[in-house]
């Protein structure tokens, strides 16, 4: 058993600062900045550090975005370099980002609701080719496949 010694303040949360530094280190913030482009400067928060800030809630046992709030603030400002916001922002930034639902009708005459964000879905294609997990040389074949159940709510 190895004990290191450390100045820095422990906290039960800490195996996340390697996953900041390494997502910090692949440059995926510089790349959500870029693409997604500049917020309002009055806001105070980027695009990626709403981004981090989302992750950092699911990737710390959080449920839902207000548990940075509730629970994970006091130890998330212990990660180096995270500018921890609220949940408000947080999802202030994820409305901003929204795109209108287009509805399609079946030949069957059944109409569905799709949400199809371009923006989002290149993002990603860009994020998986700067973390090597596409190769550019190589096609492939993105397929989207889902199941519709008809339930008598709305958000189902």
């Amino acid at each position: 058993m190895k004990i290191t010694t450390s100045k820095e303040k422990i906290t039960p949360f800490g195996g996340f600062n390697f996953c900041y530094q390494l997502l910090n280190d692949s440059g995926i913030s510089e790349l959500v900045d870029t693409h997604l482009g500049s917020r309002v400067k009055y806001v105070g928060f980027d695009y990626s550090e709403i981004f981090m800030n989302h992750l950092a809630i699911f990737l710390n046992g959080g449920d839902c975005t207000e548990d940075i709030n509730e629970h994970l603030r006091d130890h998330l400002k212990e990660v180096r370099g995270l500018s921890v916001c609220s949940a408000d922002t947080i999802l202030r930034g994820i409305k901003e980002l929204a795109t209108p639902i287009e509805e399609i009708t079946s030949s069957s005459g059944i109409t569905h609701q799709f949400n199809i964000n371009m923006g989002i879905d290149q993002l990603l294609l860009k994020a998986l080719k700067k973390t090597h997990q596409l190769n550019t040389k190589q096609g492939y074949t993105l397929d989207y496949d889902n199941q519709v159940i008809a339930t008598e709510k709305y958000d189902a």
